[in-house]
């Protein structure tokens, strides 16, 4: 996945380049992370699949006797692995997007300021859905 995008600071930063707001890291440093990111995601995903299938394979190879519990425990063993490596890149996938995100503008903050807002004053947008 390649990210395009075109820098907009919320803050009226003049460091396009290099935003102080997010510790000086570059944008393109953070479009780099978010790419090798998912790169990263993609590939343990796959292997992740690759185990789900070995797995399923080691527990009809056990239930009709062909081989040990042993080999149907060491299946589950390594796909937990990938499935919790998989998990832990994927939390870093999002926190590369965020930073990513806020460097060229942001604005979910206000977005959802606007939206909670909306939902607490009276006719707002949440009890006008209740209502249907």
């Amino acid at each position: 996945m390649q990210f395009v995008f075109y820098p907009h600071h919320e803050f009226g930063c003049p460091h396009v380049k290099c935003c102080p707001h997010l510790g000086g890291a570059a944008l393109g440093t953070l479009v780099y992370a978010a790419d090798e990111q998912t790169e990263w995601t993609d590939a343990l995903q796959r292997q992740v699949d690759a185990l789900r299938e070995y797995t399923r394979f080691a527990r009809l190879r056990y239930e009709n006797g062909f081989t040990s519990y042993l080999e149907v425990l060491d299946a589950e063993r390594s796909l937990f692995s990938a499935e919790l490596s998989y998990a832990q890149t994927q939390g870093g996938l999002f926190a590369a997007l965020v930073n990513l995100y806020k460097a060229t503008g942001g604005g979910w903050v206000v977005e959802a300021d606007k939206l909670t807002a909306a939902a607490a004053t009276p006719g707002g947008a949440m009890e006008k859905s209740e209502k249907r």
